[in-house]
């Protein structure tokens, strides 16, 4: 029998219906089999700004992309863990290695209350389920890819043109790297 988790700031829940988002029209539950990445997704907001990876070994990697970012997310913020076991069909159909959906509700077996989400994080990492890549111990090689990351997002989705949810966030998280984009895109008439 499999374990799944899920993270949500909403208490109560007994069965996880499937859910559209901004990201994905197709509703669906959305569960992971890592424990550590479900308390990421306890944060809910109208964007996206999940900036973690995995080790060779499996072992999640999360990156601050400026100065506090882990504590700004996460520091005042309470939420669930929602376990699930059993087998019922799910697809892997998500970029993220340990990331799973299902289309169909999802009865809970297990709550677990986190009254802080950082301080998780924190225990998570002198456990060492994860690693935290503080913005200010980055390499510059490190600050240099997060840079690319921002500026890339702020094309592929056309931050720019101010309707995207994540528009505000960058602008205001990364306003030398929003100024660059503004000077560098063609004039509107």
């Amino acid at each position: 029998m499999t374990r799944y988790y899920h993270g949500s700031p909403v208490s109560g829940l007994t069965t996880l219906i499937p859910q559209a988002t901004y990201y994905q029209k197709q509703p669906h539950v959305y569960l992971s089999t890592n424990e550590v990445v479900a308390v990421f997704y306890i944060l809910k907001r109208d964007y996206m700004w999940y900036t973690y990876g995995f080790t060779e070994q499996g072992i999640p990697e999360y990156t601050e992309s400026y100065k506090g970012n882990l504590k700004e997310f996460y520091g005042n913020l309470k939420g669930y863990i929602y376990v699930s076991e059993g087998d019922f069909p799910v697809s892997n159909s998500m970029d993220i290695k340990v990331a799973v959906v299902c289309d169909e509700p999802v009865k809970i077996t297990q709550s677990i209350y986190i009254e802080n989400c950082l301080e998780r994080l924190y225990e998570y990492e002198a456990k060492g389920k994860l690693i935290i890549h503080r913005y200010e111990n980055l390499t510059e090689k490190q600050k240099t890819s997060n840079r690319q990351m921002v500026r890339g997002a702020i094309k592929r989705l056309d931050l720019l043109a101010g309707k995207h949810p994540l528009s505000p966030f960058v602008k205001e998280k990364f306003p030398d790297l929003w100024e660059e984009e503004v000077k560098k895109a063609p004039p509107t008439s």
